[in-house]
């Protein structure tokens, strides 16, 4: 499972080149992100992740992420 400052890669994106960043925050309630709402919950978490290259930050589910070696 994810935990804060732990370094993934996104599955969720459609090509090979997945982005790579490190994980901010474990969001277990609802709460609105960049202007969007993320449905996350206590038994449905997601994690805020930042990217190494652009900064931005996105919400993401458990299993699109995954672990990497630096």
């Amino acid at each position: 499972m994810a935990s804060k400052n732990e370094t993934a890669t996104s599955n969720g994106i459609p090509c090979k080149a997945r982005p790579a960043g490190e994980i901010r925050k474990k969001l277990t309630k609802p709460t609105d992100s960049k202007g969007r709402h993320v449905a996350a919950s206590a038994k449905h978490p997601r994690y805020l992740a930042e990217s190494d290259k652009s900064g931005a930050q996105a919400a993401h589910r458990a299993p699109s992420l995954h672990e990497i070696e630096r």
